[in-house]
């Protein structure tokens, strides 16, 4: 253990980083529950009475980071581990069942070959942060062309006819080639700043940019 090890050197001012949030909470209680948090507190309690300082600081795990299949290796080389006495504390249990799940997820993910995946290569929760803010309306356009669905790229699957071709491209027409590919929106895409690549259009900081560029262009309601 870290602070063991802090105990019996020399030094006077120590750092400690650790990414269970759980543990640092529960270590500022008066009386804690817990058999182990009671062990550690009497040990800082031990260090400082010493004249060390010790800072204890929180690292979130996992976030923005690859390997989340360590999860899944460390699950399977606990059926192999001796059984352990210490309690998990239940934070700890659940942000590994979370990152266990997500890692799951991804891997039926990366499956998939649609418009959407090539929009949102990698399932993130952070990325609705701004999406949540949208209105009602704009949500649902924003949406709509995430999925690559629209009225004026998909109606003629319901009305049997043939699918719609760019007038000025002569081209079939798709949400991609709407954002990214016709030459007649050029200037407008300038305007309102819209990158040239699909994932980078739905980035939090463009969905403005977005529909106002989709408004202009008299495109709003035929999404």
């Amino acid at each position: 253990m870290a602070l063991s090890s802090i105990y019996n050197s020399t030094g006077k001012n120590y750092q400690i980083f650790t990414d269970s949030l759980s543990t640092l909470l529960a270590l500022k209680q008066y009386y804690p529950r817990h058999q182990l948090i009671l062990q550690i507190q009497n040990k800082i309690h031990d260090i400082i009475s010493n004249k060390n300082h010790i800072s204890l600081i929180w690292i979130p795990s996992h976030i923005g980071i690859e390997g989340n299949e360590r999860v899944d290796q460390l699950a399977a080389q606990a059926h192999l581990d001796p059984p352990s006495n210490t309690p998990i504390p239940y934070y700890d249990i659940r942000v590994m069942t979370n990152d266990l799940i997500c890692s799951k997820w991804q891997k039926e993910w990366d499956k998939i070959t649609n418009f959407l995946k090539i929009v949102m290569p990698e399932l993130n929760s952070s990325q609705n942060t701004k999406i949540n803010k949208l209105s009602r309306n704009n949500l649902n356009i924003i949406n709509r062309l995430k999925l690559g669905h629209s009225k004026i790229t998909h109606s003629w699957i319901l009305n049997k006819t043939n699918p719609p071709i760019c007038e000025n491209c002569d081209t079939k027409l798709t949400i991609q080639h709407i954002l990214i590919e016709c030459q007649n929106y050029n200037e407008i895409r300038k305007k309102h700043q819209i990158p040239n690549d699909i994932r980078s259009i739905f980035k939090d900081e463009k969905l403005k940019n977005l529909l106002s560029f989709i408004k202009e262009i008299n495109m709003f309601n035929n999404i």
